[in-house]
Formats: C-alpha cells, sequence, structure tokens
C-alpha cells in the first residue's frame, strides 16, 4: 500500500516504520489517502500545494481549492494600543504563538529558544493565545510569559498586532494551512513556520522565515528570534 501511494520511497518508509526507526512524524509524512480520495464526491483543499497534491492522484475529479482569507478583525488599530489592551509592555519585544495547543505546535521548542535569548534580547516576552496546552516554565530560568487562553477573534487580531514576530510552526501539517498565519501577515508582522509544513511549501521564500523540525530547532529558532526582534 505504501508503495502504491509514494512509490519507492514509501517502500522504503514503510519498512522504516515497521523496522521502529521512522519517528513519530513519519505516519504524517507518508499518509494513506488514496481510498478515501478515490471514493470521495468532491474534494476541498484549503492550501495550494495540497490541492496540487489531490488533483495529481484525482485526475478531472471535482476539487476546489478554497484558500484561507487574510480579514483581519480586531479592536485596537496599531501595536501600541493592541497592547495596552492586552496590558503588555509597551518596550517588550513580543513573540506571538497563536492556535490550538496540540504536540505539533513545538511549544516546547518555542519556550526553550526564548530562554536562550533572553541574556540577549531585552524586554523579550512569550505570549500565547488559544487552547489547549499551557507552557510550564521553571522558575530558575526567568522566562517572561503571558498566556491568554482561549479569547474572541477581535482579541485575537488585538494579539497579533501587538506581536514582534509571529510563530506559526505547525509539522506536521497534514495539508492544512494556517488561518491565523494569514491573518498575521494581513497585520504585517513577521512569520515564522515549519519547513516541510504546507505554510512552508505554498509561501514564496522571503514572505516568512523558517525554521527545521527536530534535534536543533530550539537553537535555530533562538537564532531566528534574537535577529528579528534586535534587528529593526
Amino acid at each position: 500500500m505504501m508503495r502504491g501511494e509514494h512509490g519507492a520511497r514509501g517502500s522504503i518508509a514503510a519498512q522504516t516504520v515497521a523496522s521502529a526507526l521512522g519517528g513519530r512524524h513519519w505516519t504524517s509524512v507518508f499518509p494513506l489517502n488514496a481510498e478515501i480520495l478515490d471514493g470521495a464526491l468532491a474534494v476541498v483543499c484549503l492550501s495550494a500545494s495540497t490541492a496540487a497534491k489531490v488533483a495529481a492522484r484525482r485526475i478531472g475529479g471535482p476539487m476546489l481549492h478554497l484558500p484561507h482569507h487574510a480579514l483581519l478583525r480586531s479592536r485596537a488599530t496599531s501595536r501600541s494600543e493592541a497592547r495596552r489592551r492586552l496590558g503588555l509592555d509597551s518596550e517588550a519585544r513580543v513573540v506571538l504563538a497563536p492556535g490550538l495547543a496540540t504536540a505539533s505546535k513545538s511549544l516546547d521548542a518555542a519556550g526553550r529558544a526564548m530562554e536562550l535569548i533572553r541574556p540577549r534580547v531585552s524586554g523579550a516576552v512569550l505570549v500565547t493565545v488559544g487552547g489547549g496546552a499551557r507552557i510550564e516554565p521553571a522558575p530558575a530560568k526567568g522566562l517572561a510569559i503571558q498566556q491568554l487562553g482561549r479569547v474572541d477573534l477581535e482579541t485575537l487580531g488585538d494579539a497579533l498586532l501587538a506581536a514582534d514576530v509571529v510563530l506559526a510552526l505547525r509539522f506536521p501539517s497534514r495539508g492544512e494551512t494556517s488561518g491565523v498565519l494569514m491573518r498575521a501577515l494581513a497585520a504585517g508582522r513577521a512569520a515564522i513556520v515549519s519547513s516541510g509544513s504546507t505554510a512552508d511549501a505554498d509561501l514564496p521564500e522571503g514572505v516568512v522565515a523558517r525554521v527545521n523540525p527536530g534535534p536543533a530547532e530550539s537553537e535555530e529558532l533562538a537564532a531566528l528570534l534574537e535577529f528579528l526582534l534586535n534587528d529593526d
């Protein structure tokens, strides 16, 4: 089945996974969707790269590429006003991690990266917005975190406006694109995505920064954050 969907690479991947050597992301990198796609009346895709893969599989089958909109809804109209609304220091260097806090969002790596840059980036604070797991920093690290939890769309917009950098990390992305990332770009904020994600595939070079998931993710992310936060 893996060979039928992914060719020689799928065959090698299947042997690797069967030998417990593939790692926790391989089943997402090599999905088995052919039976579902072949039996579907039509397919709706939110990202261009996923739409292209589906079109290559379903020759002539009904398919709609429905891009995420980039409409930013907020109560504030500027970074300073947004920070006042959210109780953030006007001089802080704000790194925002928006969205449901699942394992694929790399919040642990983000926390470690913030710890690494703290001695060199004054006023750095990590702000999370959305439901899911919470970051529990060790008190000795002195990491500044503000966790807003679930909010309405207007407060999410305020958080995006308040940010200096938005973390749109997501790996594996499973073919989905991020509506929050689209709003962050609409707000004109610097954004970092995961290499190998749908956002990485869909967005041109120079639009977003990219960080590789894996053992060195925190160090790579720290280097990117330090550059983006210190270089006006």
